[in-house]
């Protein structure tokens, strides 16, 4: 038996200053390759994230272990890099609040903390799905002192 503790539990959607960038514009993951969008994305410092984009925009699952759909997610990824202004998954609100990015990869709970800074933070929900996420901890059955883990 392995002892699962679920510590935190969240979402990835699209983030959107919602007073420079219409929110009805950016309905879909597929909308970070539009070309006005060159130099000004903040994607997450995390490449399972960042390729699980990719991949659902191809229609492929965020959980593919098929090396030719990753492969293609790869090559997908290199289109979107001129996009790109940041990776930031230490504290991804920060771009939005200090006015560096108007779009990009945000977490629910980053959006929470950049509104109640008083941004016009709007987390859409991209049509192909946005990402879930939870971190945990596990005790191995084996685990010499289990008591102490728990």
């Amino acid at each position: 038996m392995i002892i699962l503790y679920l510590i935190f539990g969240g979402a990835t959607g699209i983030g959107i200053n919602g007073e420079a960038v219409d929110p009805q514009s950016v309905t879909s993951w597929a909308d970070f390759w539009k070309p006005e969008y060159k130099n000004s994305l903040l994607m997450m410092d995390d490449a399972r994230e960042v390729f699980q984009v990719a991949l659902t925009k191809l229609g492929y699952s965020g959980n593919t272990t098929d090396p030719k759909q990753i492969e293609e997610a790869y090559k997908e990824l290199q289109k979107l890099r001129p996009n790109i202004l940041a990776f930031n998954s230490d504290n991804p609100a920060t771009p939005f609040i200090e006015g560096e990015v108007d779009v990009g990869m945000l977490w629910n709970g980053s959006a929470f903390v950049a509104r109640q800074a008083g941004l016009p933070i709007e987390v859409v929900w991209p049509k192909e799905g946005g990402i879930f996420w939870m971190d945990s901890l596990a005790i191995p059955a084996n685990a010499k002192n289990v008591e102490r883990g728990s």
